[in-house]
């Protein structure tokens, strides 16, 4: 180590020592310490992210196949019908049949023809997931308007 001698009338001898002192390691972990955070930020803004589009994916599944059954071997009935999916998702379809305009002549053109009913509805549902699994509750509605043709003789 190097001393380094004071001239005369100045007093102590100063010292000259290598290494960090107390203020730059402070300044050092500050920085580190804004850094960190910055990051783990981002890192949790993904993670939400991730979680949300998951939900939108799963819910608009559910709700595209609620859609596809509804009507398919007879008219729904009308109302509110709730359920739950494989998944755990929390699923509530209404079901409100749109005004039919009155049947004049229902006779077939064809004689031993089947006659068909055409209903109409409309039918939404709401998708929910509860805040027990991540620790917020999403919910997602979706609508639809459909035109079944039932045959007559089938029923």
């Amino acid at each position: 180590m190097k001393t380094l001698r004071a001239r005369p009338g100045r007093g102590k001898a100063l010292r000259r020592r290598g290494g960090f002192i107390l203020i730059e390691a402070l300044a050092a972990f500050a920085i580190l310490t804004l850094s960190l955070a910055a990051l783990i930020s981002g890192l949790s803004g993904a993670v939400h992210n991730d979680d949300r589009a998951d939900f939108m994916l799963r819910a608009t599944r559910l709700a595209r196949s609620e859609f596809e059954a509804l009507g398919v071997e007879s008219p729904p009935p009308p109302g509110l019908r709730q359920g739950r999916s494989e998944d755990g998702l929390i699923y509530a379809i209404t079901v409100n049949f749109a005004p039919t305009p009155p049947q004049t002549n229902n006779a077939p053109l064809v004689p031993n023809a089947p006659t068909y009913k055409t209903i109409a509805f409309w039918a939404h549902i709401d998708v929910t997931r509860g805040a027990e699994t991540t620790g917020k509750a999403l919910s997602m509605g979706f609508d639809t308007f459909k035109i079944v043709v039932i045959s007559e003789d089938a029923r």
